[in-house]
C-alpha cells in the first residue's frame, strides 16, 4: 500500500475508533505489516506536530490514539468539565489516584489508606474503563488487583505512567488546593 494512502488510512480509523488502537489491527485491516504501520504513523504524528495541529497522534505501547494538543486542553475540559465532574464523585478520583501512584494494589489496600469502603468507586472506575483487574495477590484470600487502562492515561493526558506528576508534588497540590478552598 501506498504510504500516504496508508497514513490517510491510519488517520480516518483513529479518528473515528476514538479509542487506543493497536498497531497489529491496523496493520491487519490494511493488510501491511507493523512496521509499515508505525513508520506511516510516526510520519503522521510528525506532521501533526509540524503544522501545531489542535491534534496529536499519541503512541501507547503498541497502540495509537489520536488525541487534543495538550496545550489546548483547558478549552476541551472547560466544554467538558461539568460533564467529566457528574460522571467522577470526588471518592471515585481519589481511588483512582490510590491506583495510579500504587498499583498493582487491591481493594484492602486501597481501603485502608482511604479509611473507608471502596466498593463503588472500584466498581465505577471499572464501568468507566480507567482501571482493569491485573491478577490476584498471592496472600490469604487472594484479593483481585487493579491496575489503570490506557483509557486512564488519556483521562490524566499522559503517554504513561512515568509522565504524572511526582507523587509528593501532585499531593502538595491537593494539600494547597484543598486549603484555598476553605478559605
Amino acid at each position: 500500500m501506498d504510504k500516504e494512502i496508508l497514513k490517510k488510512a491510519i488517520e480516518a480509523m483513529l479518528f473515528a475508533y476514538a479509542e487506543p488502537l493497536e498497531a497489529a489491527l491496523i496493520a491487519d485491516v490494511t493488510k501491511t505489516d507493523i512496521e509499515q504501520v508505525n513508520n506511516a504513523a510516526s510520519e503522521l504524528a510528525d506532521e501533526y506536530n509540524y503544522n501545531m495541529s489542535g491534534l496529536v497522534i499519541l503512541k501507547l505501547k503498541d497502540k495509537y490514539q489520536m488525541s487534543t494538543r495538550a496545550e489546548y486542553f483547558e478549552y476541551v475540559q472547560a466544554l467538558f468539565k461539568e460533564y467529566i465532574s457528574s460522571k467522577l464523585s470526588q471518592a471515585s478520583l481519589e481511588t483512582l489516584s490510590i491506583i495510579a501512584y500504587r498499583q498493582p494494589i487491591t481493594r484492602p489496600e486501597i481501603e485502608a489508606i482511604r479509611g473507608v469502603n471502596a466498593d463503588s468507586s472500584v466498581k465505577n472506575l471499572l464501568d468507566r474503563g480507567l482501571i482493569k483487574e491485573a491478577g490476584r495477590k498471592d496472600v490469604i484470600g487472594k484479593p483481585i488487583m487493579f491496575e489503570t487502562t490506557d483509557r486512564f492515561l488519556l483521562f490524566a493526558g499522559v503517554c504513561d505512567l512515568s509522565q504524572l506528576p511526582d507523587f509528593e508534588e501532585f499531593s502538595q497540590n491537593i494539600q494547597i488546593e484543598a486549603e484555598e478552598e476553605i478559605s
